[in-house]
C-alpha cells in the first residue's frame, strides 16, 4: 500500500505520461523506498534522453511532499 502511494505521488509530479520503461523505474523506486532493508542502494543508469533526471526530480519532489529528506549523489 505504501509502495502504491509513493508511485502515485511520483506520477503526480511528472509533467507528461510516462513510457512503459519509465513506469517500470517508478514502480521499482517505490518498492525500493518502501522496503525495510535500508542497506540497499538504488542505482539508475541509462542512455541520454530516457528521462532519468526527470524521474529523479519527480521522485525527490514526491519525497519532499512525504516529509522525507533526500541527499543525491552522482
Amino acid at each position: 500500500m505504501l509502495c502504491t502511494h509513493i508511485s502515485q505521488q511520483i506520477y503526480a509530479k511528472l509533467l507528461f505520461e510516462a513510457t512503459f520503461n519509465q513506469k517500470k523505474i517508478i514502480e521499482q523506486l517505490s518498492e525500493w523506498l518502501s522496503n525495510e532493508d535500508y542497506t540497499r542502494i538504488f542505482m539508475l543508469n541509462g542512455y541520454a534522453g530516457t528521462g532519468k533526471t526527470t524521474i529523479i526530480a519527480a521522485f525527490v519532489a514526491a519525497l519532499k511532499e512525504l516529509g522525507i529528506k533526500t541527499i543525491l549523489l552522482a
